[in-house]
């Protein structure tokens, strides 16, 4: 579900592509045929599979950057050092926490931003994947936004405070993340 640098993710598959791709021809010309034969079948799965792991954080490399333009945003809101902590404890054991640096986790005179994009969001450097067609659902609680993405993924909520004074942007931000799926 994140990412820090789906970019960087990206081109680290497509390199794994042309590696792989470079060994299965390297192994036609040097190995016998019949061994050759039996790495054939290896290297196309692998090769497919980089390559549309390139393709997925391409795609999601091209959001961020949007985001990061302030395109296609649905909301944005900063968390205070106590709203990063209240994030900090809703989150605890589930799959947003450890793609947290530790470092950042006990900051108390930090600033986070919070940003949700159209199928995305992002706090504070990490990338959160949110699909609607995938099938999402939001709720609104009394002081936080609970998002939870269907799909090939467990599904794992991610926890958002809300700032005082924007729970109108809040129920916008839960309107457009809940799908009817």
């Amino acid at each position: 579900m994140s990412d820090q640098n789906p970019g960087k993710s990206s081109r680290r598959a497509y390199f794994a592509f042309f590696v792989i791709v470079i060994g299965v021809v390297v192994a036609f010309v040097v190995l016998p045929i019949s061994t050759a034969a039996i790495i054939l079948p290896f290297g196309i799965v692998g090769a497919i599979a980089t390559l549309a792991m390139g393709y997925v954080n391409s795609t999601q490399a091209q959001t961020r950057a949007s985001m990061e333009r302030g395109e296609n945003l649905v909301a944005r809101w900063t968390l205070d050092a106590a709203l990063w902590q209240d994030f900090v404890s809703l989150n605890k054991g589930t799959a947003a926490i450890p793609h947290i640096e530790a470092n950042r986790l006990a900051a108390s005179d930090l600033a986070v931003e919070v940003v949700f994009a159209e199928e995305a969001i992002f706090v504070d450097g990490d990338y959160y994947t949110m699909d609607r067609h995938w099938g999402t659902k939001a709720t609104l609680e009394p002081s936080y936004i609970e998002l939870l993405q269907y799909g090939l993924e467990d599904l794992t909520p991610l926890r958002i405070p809300i700032p005082a004074g924007l729970r109108q942007e809040a129920e916008r931000v839960v309107t457009h993340f809940h799908s009817p799926n």
